[in-house]
């Protein structure tokens, strides 16, 4: 039925009635039934903003996103590397978390041959959890004086040793530098010093090579491949636990070093080592017994 039908039926006075019903249901404002103009502009106006609202963001200089909308495939999560499981023994009970991260993979028996420089890491973080120790050296292959020598060794927080030799020499080295003393009196450990001062730099940089974690360190880090034993037959180290050769260790002070063993305790510290080579073709070799960890130093101690 049109409009004019329906209201056809009816009278000039009841379609006014009708339309002032429409008008006051759809405001002060309107005069008909159906949307104004203005309400049309609105309506198209809010169409706009929802369609601008959906669209992607440009920044000046970069290239519009392709709107095809494309499925992300699931990401697969990173393999990660599984932690070493190992189990403490009641000596290693106290072991601390630094020495149980850098010998994990002593700590777990690893196989030969072990990255060198897991070895130097582990090492040098027992030794400086030892906080202190005693070392006897004999040596005809390095730059320290011939013969035997007894070193007091403090490994942490900082580094400090003294070193006295069967010929008189005695040796301090620590953060502030040095000094070596001897049957011509007393010289400052200075490489950038004069004849004397250098050459007692050279003693002090043999000695480090033996006594220090950071030095022993790098010495390890540098072998072309280290062999590990975890079960050695040692006689003059009852303490030994694991045992590790070193091959292709880099000149020391003008000896060409052949190899280089290290034996060690449960806690990784360690108990001997022998550093075998040759230096101008002739036999060269050093050992250095380490023991009492953790003692009392009184000849550091008397040191100002």
């Amino acid at each position: 039925m049109g409009y004019n039908q329906f209201f056809g039926r009816r009278s000039p006075g009841l379609r006014a009635g009708l339309l002032v019903v429409c008008a006051a249901l759809l405001g002060p404002s309107l005069t008909g039934c159906g949307p104004l103009e203005s309400q049309l502009e609105e309506r198209a106006s809010a169409s706009a903003f929802a369609a601008q609202s959906h669209s992607p963001t440009v920044v000046m200089g970069t290239p519009r996103a392709d709107p095809t909308v494309h499925k992300s495939k699931p990401q697969t999560p990173a393999a990660q590397t599984p932690s070493p499981r190992f189990t403490l023994t009641a000596v290693q009970a106290n072991m601390s978390a630094e020495v149980q991260r850098a010998c994990g993979p002593l700590l777990s028996r690893t196989g030969s041959p072990i990255p060198p420089e897991v070895v130097g890491e582990c090492i040098a973080q027992a030794m400086q959890a030892g906080g202190s120790y005693t070392a006897e050296i004999e040596t005809n292959g390095t730059s320290l004086p011939g013969g035997e020598h007894h070193a007091q060794v403090q490994t942490g927080p900082t580094f400090a040793a003294r070193v006295t030799g069967e010929a008189g020499t005695d040796l301090y080295i620590g953060d502030g530098g040095g000094r070596l003393s001897g049957r011509n009196g007393t010289v400052d450990v200075d490489l950038k010093g004069g004849p004397d001062e250098t050459s007692a730099a050279i003693v002090a940089q043999a000695a480090e090579h033996l006594l220090s974690p950071a030095r022993l360190k790098l010495l390890l880090a540098e072998a072309k491949s280290v062999n590990v034993n975890y079960a050695p037959d040692t006689v003059d180290a009852e303490s030994a636990a694991v045992r590790l050769t070193g091959f292709g260790v880099h000149a020391i002070q003008g000896v060409d070093t052949v190899s280089l063993e290290v034996v060690v305790d449960q806690l990784y510290r360690p108990v001997r080592l022998n550093i075998i080579g040759t230096a101008q073709s002739i036999p060269a070799s050093t050992s250095v017994l380490y023991s009492g960890w953790g003692d009392e130093l009184p000849g550091l101690a008397a040191i100002p």
